[in-house]
């Protein structure tokens, strides 16, 4: 009986089974003849790149050194040798001047760093006004072609606090001819 069984076993492993180990077996050492290769691969890049690293070594001629290590008592001698830093003087918050004020100008505007009056002209109809005090503009900038300004505007409700807008315009000719805002 154990002999029949046997038998019938190796039949049915015979045909299909014996092909699905065939298969099984020609993978695996596809496998690792691939990974032998990679192995070969990655030493070889070692080995070049080792090849580079020493001949740099060589050719500067930089010898290793070796990293000692201060004992405690020359540690503790060297700090005691640092002098410790005087405190620096910060000036407070009392010392800090708004920007109106600062900055006082003839022509209605805080800063104005190169911006000639043409320039100015052109941009001045682009400021808005809040309310009877006139617009409010921190400062203006140009580069000739752009010209940046930041007014402060006031606070639209339900906000309570005021908000700077940056407007860069492109300018052609004298001609505004792209307006940006920010804010």
């Amino acid at each position: 009986m154990i002999a029949g069984a046997f038998g019938e076993a190796l039949r049915v492993f015979w045909g299909p089974g014996l092909v699905f180990l065939v298969a099984i077996v020609w993978i695996i050492r596809r496998v690792i003849r691939a990974a032998r290769t990679e192995s070969r691969l990655e030493e070889e890049r070692l080995r070049d790149w080792m090849k580079g690293e020493v001949a740099q070594l060589q050719s500067t001629k930089a010898e290793p050194r070796l990293m000692r290590v201060p004992s405690a008592s020359d540690r503790e001698k060297t700090r005691a040798a640092r002098k410790p830093a005087a405190p620096q003087a910060v000036a407070g918050t009392e010392t800090i001047v708004p920007m109106e004020e600062a900055r006082p100008s003839t022509s209605g505007l805080a800063d104005r760093t190169g911006v000639t009056e043409t320039e100015l002209d052109i941009v001045r109809p682009l400021f808005q006004s809040d309310g009877a005090s006139g617009p409010r503009v921190l400062w203006v900038r140009s580069t000739g072609s752009h010209i940046a300004f930041c007014e402060r505007r006031d606070a639209t409700p339900p906000s309570k606090l005021a908000r700077d807008v940056i407007t860069i315009v492109k300018v052609v000719e004298g001609n505004v001819v792209g307006k940006w805002q920010f804010g």
